[in-house]
């Protein structure tokens, strides 16, 4: 639709408005409150899920480093006497 054609409307409804101001300032807090529970949930759960998605991204592997730490002391003595033993 084209701007001109709008206008008309666009004023019919600014005094439809005006008719019945505490009912259209109850209707708009009533529907931004709506939205807003309906909403928060959602967006919470997103960026929970993106932060912790990162911050794995981004850390060390600390149980495979402390496993394979532990394996190579424990194979060390083992390898030694392997060694000898050839």
């Amino acid at each position: 639709m084209k701007i001109a054609n709008l206008r008309p409307i666009f004023f019919w409804a600014m005094r439809d408005l005006w008719r019945r101001p505490l009912e259209s300032c109850l209707l708009t807090a009533v529907l931004l409150f709506t939205v807003t529970i309906t909403a928060s949930p959602l967006l919470l759960t997103h960026a929970l899920s993106n932060s912790w998605e990162k911050i794995l991204k981004r850390a060390p592997s600390m149980p495979n480093s402390i496993w394979v730490k532990r394996l190579d002391q424990l194979l060390t003595p083992i390898q030694h006497t392997l060694d000898g033993t050839r």
